[in-house]
């Protein structure tokens, strides 16, 4: 099946059937995501342009590949960083996930949402990919157009009821 080039292609669709690629193209996809998938480092220098150190590496990996996960450094060793590098790698990776952070202020959890902005403002790929960014302090969520989702919650009783696949 030939490339039709008047209209343009809209990678993050929801519906690849609706795409008009070759299957050798989607076979190519298919084996990049799971790649990406499998070394996420890889994927978030790819994707968004920035040079990882090793100890990110592992705890980028590890944060993929483990479902209980704990990173507990000093202050300034890039703890809210690395959770927003995971949380944009995971809701392109695996779209339609629903994701939640957590902490005791509200504070806190903005500072993730803060670094989200910066990486927007900085990469291209990933303005493509974001169909919805809030960084109120009354609204902060971000939607991205393959369906996930991230929000932020306070950790206390009002947060009780917020359903995800993941929670940070």
């Amino acid at each position: 099946m030939a490339r039709n080039t008047n209209k343009p292609i809209n990678i993050f669709s929801s519906d690849v059937n609706k795409l008009d690629v070759s299957e050798d193209f989607l076979d190519h996809v298919s084996e990049w995501s799971s790649f990406y998938r499998c070394y996420p480092f890889v994927f978030a220098e790819d994707f968004l342009g920035i040079k990882l150190k090793p100890f990110q590496k592992i705890i980028l990996y590890q944060m993929f590949h483990n479902d209980y996960n704990m990173f507990i450094a000093a202050r300034g060793l890039s703890k809210s960083w690395m959770l927003a590098v995971f949380v944009i790698c995971w809701a392109n990776l695996y779209p339609g996930s629903k994701i939640v952070i957590s902490a005791g202020q509200k504070r806190m959890c903005m500072e993730v949402i803060g670094y989200i902005k910066a990486f927007y403002d900085d990469s291209e790929c990933l303005r493509r990919s974001i169909s919805y960014l809030s960084d109120s302090i009354n609204d902060a969520r971000v939607a991205w157009v393959g369906g996930s989702s991230f929000k932020i919650a306070v950790a206390n009783d009002n947060a009780r009821g917020k359903m995800s696949a993941v929670l940070g």
